[in-house]
């Protein structure tokens, strides 16, 4: 029996598109390539939502050589959608009727001659579809073995990971400090306040903000013109001792570290009383945030700690990194998975490309990886 193998694509020349919410809609001969492709793929079974199904494809890029890339199907109302692309990079996002226009003008549509690119696409993957159609067995084989780790979901104890790659350790100046400070906040041990006034808040956003920008303590400078200064709000317009103005006053970002998605706000409980917080969104920030937190803590400006279970996990490894496609913004997790990083670009830091290389196999050797998903028909 001949061994399924995916033909390499080669002169792939589709239309970059970076916005993969806003496809091209096209019309006409334009849509034609596309739909025989849509058709030729739904011999497959259903694979999610809004009836997507999805096949690996492997293309030589200019740059980058080798890569597999994917084409993904789906169906939305009135439209198909085609997404065809790689890591990072949407070579084809489009769509077009369920329903073709009679009227639709097709000359308004080739995109730069990109119709008779997708013509050329459509006749070197029309085979492949029909191959995995004939054989889904051999191919779910075939990517299960030879789909790089890099595009693979999976996860691996922070313990392990940091054992591998000590660089992903967090290192903290008093580690000892930061686990009694987010220990007190999970026993709820924070100042709570009767009231919540523009004064009272601005003095420990200033003691967060001084610390997480490392600057300089004036003390001649007020905390409300601290704020004032740094986060060039006006606030004459309100009284700096009501609880009313308070509220007219936290808006927006009114609590935002600069542009760091670190945040000091103020909450009024169910009890009616108030508690001044910190949060985080990014992980990649993680490590100031923890020196902000156990520097308030220390000088006297304790705060609740958003999370703060899950960032005692992560400081004494408990929990586990997960790997992703793309991290994009490297948001802290939750669950159990504290944060993501990416196989192969978070390691580029590893200069010495023989100790990388072993470092990612000593990776994919200790992690659990999921299921490629599986095709059938």
């Amino acid at each position: 029996m001949k061994q399924f193998t995916l033909p390499l694509l080669r002169g792939l020349y589709l239309p970059r598109r970076r916005d993969y919410l806003n496809p091209f809609e096209l019309r006409g001969e334009a849509a034609k390539p596309m739909q025989q492709i849509y058709e030729s793929i739904s011999r497959l079974a259903i694979m999610g939502e809004d009836e997507r199904r999805s096949i690996w494809i492997r293309f030589q890029s200019e740059y980058d050589g080798v890569q597999w890339g994917y084409i993904h199907i789906t169906t939305y109302r009135e439209y198909r959608y085609m997404y065809i692309g790689a890591k990072r990079t949407h070579f084809a996002v489009c769509k077009w009727r369920v329903e073709p226009e009679d009227t639709a003008d097709e000359s308004a549509n080739d995109f730069f001659g990109y119709k008779q690119a997708y013509r050329e696409f459509a006749d070197k993957v029309l085979p492949i579809i029909d191959s995995i159609c004939a054989d889904p067995r051999s191919y779910n084989a075939y990517i299960n073995r030879y789909v790089p780790y890099a595009l693979r979901e999976g996860k691996i104890h922070r313990s392990t990971l940091n054992q591998i790659v000590p660089e992903f350790k967090l290192e903290l100046k008093n580690e000892t400090k930061t686990i009694e400070a987010l220990r007190r906040s999970i026993e709820e041990d924070y100042p709570i306040f009767d009231a919540m006034t523009i004064r009272t808040y601005c003095r420990y956003f200033r003691a967060a903000d001084e610390q997480f920008h490392s600057v300089l303590h004036d003390p001649e400078l007020s905390d409300v013109e601290y704020y004032k200064k740094h986060k060039w709000h006006d606030l004459n317009e309100f009284d700096l001792d009501s609880e009313t103005d308070f509220r007219r006053f936290a808006v927006d970002h009114y609590g935002e570290l600069g542009l760091s998605r670190c945040n000091v706000h103020a909450y009024k409980r169910d009890d009616n009383k108030w508690e001044i917080s910190i949060g985080l969104g990014y992980y990649h920030n993680l490590d100031r945030v923890l020196e902000t937190i156990t520097t308030c803590y220390e000088t006297g400006y304790p705060m609740k700690i958003w999370n703060a279970d899950k960032l005692l996990e992560i400081i004494e490894e408990r929990d586990y990194v997960g790997f992703a496609v793309c991290t994009f913004h490297q948001y802290l997790g939750h669950g159990e998975i504290g944060n993501d990083i990416e196989l192969d670009d978070d390691l580029l830091f590893i200069e010495d490309s023989k100790q990388r290389r072993a470092a990612q196999r000593a990776i994919i050797q200790a992690a659990e990886w999921s299921t490629l998903e599986q095709v059938s028909c």
